[in-house]
């Protein structure tokens, strides 16, 4: 058997002079690990991409923990917590620093109170995990990206955001089929890069104002109207209804996107 068939790596090193070959062959086979390396988290983002745009809020968390884990490119103390198995209250998870809480359904009397980057996802096929609310502040955000993802949750009380500190700024908070019965509520923004994003999908919802960069809505249903001042606007395949009013009103828009078609309005507009 030649050396080549012994050694796989020296079917993919570089034609080299003898005397170089056997000098370089550490540094051939590190290069070429890197490689691997590179190519694998490659595939793992695509793998996850495709499973975020495809599957339920649980999936897409449970994905988004396996690529941390398998690639390498946060920290390692990526975690994840089950409410009430291993936490007896959503505080206590958010608090445990677990990178992803798992709800099971129920009724949980608590308003939890967020600061960092976490993702919240209802766990079980049968009825969503009911929370008193949810009360969102900046004060620890660090993270990268500094994003809130709620999955499958409802929240019988309202859901707030207040900037209670500078930084960090640049906030990205994602809802998905969650049920917002008071809104979203922004109760003190201190400039117009405090929220970065704000994404509502599938949702059913209160009233709810805002100020942030960017606001998408698409596939919900208002009880009541919406204000949002942002700068990009995009809201599909949404209904407004029970409000005599303004269903939806924007300020400091600058681009955006209204589906006419695709929404059904019970009220007004207002630009």
């Amino acid at each position: 058997m030649t050396s080549a068939m012994r050694d796989p790596v020296a079917l993919v090193t570089p034609r080299l002079s003898p005397v170089r070959r056997g000098r370089d062959r550490s540094a051939c086979q590190s290069s070429w690990r890197d490689v691997c390396n590179i190519q694998t988290q490659r595939n793992l983002r695509q793998l996850i991409h495709n499973l975020v745009a495809l599957s339920p809020p649980i999936v897409r968390g449970l994905a988004g923990a396996l690529f941390y884990a398998a690639s390498g490119l946060c920290p390692a103390s990526a975690s994840m917590v089950v409410v009430p198995d291993q936490q007896t209250t959503v505080q206590s998870a958010i608090d445990s620093g677990a990178d992803t809480v798992l709800i099971r359904e129920g009724t949980y009397a608590e308003r939890p109170v967020v600061n960092r980057a976490v993702v919240l996802l209802g766990a079980g096929a049968g009825r969503r995990p009911q929370l008193g609310g949810l009360t969102i502040d900046n004060s620890n955000f660090w993270a990268i990206p500094p994003l809130l993802s709620v999955g499958g949750v409802d929240f019988c009380g309202p859901v707030t955001h207040s900037t209670t500190a500078v930084h960090p700024r640049n906030l990205q908070f994602t809802f998905t089929e969650c049920g917002l019965d008071s809104g979203f509520v922004q109760l003190l923004s201190l400039d117009p890069n405090d929220v970065a994003s704000l994404t509502l999908l599938k949702c059913s919802m209160g009233s709810s104002h805002a100020r942030a960069f960017t606001v998408v809505m698409d596939s919900d249903t208002v009880n009541g109207g919406v204000a949002w001042r942002s700068t990009y606007v995009w809201i599909q395949n949404s209904w407004f209804r029970g409000a005599n009013g303004v269903a939806v009103q924007l300020r400091d828009q600058v681009y955006g996107y209204t589906d006419d078609k695709g929404c059904r309005w019970m009220g007004g507009f207002a630009n």
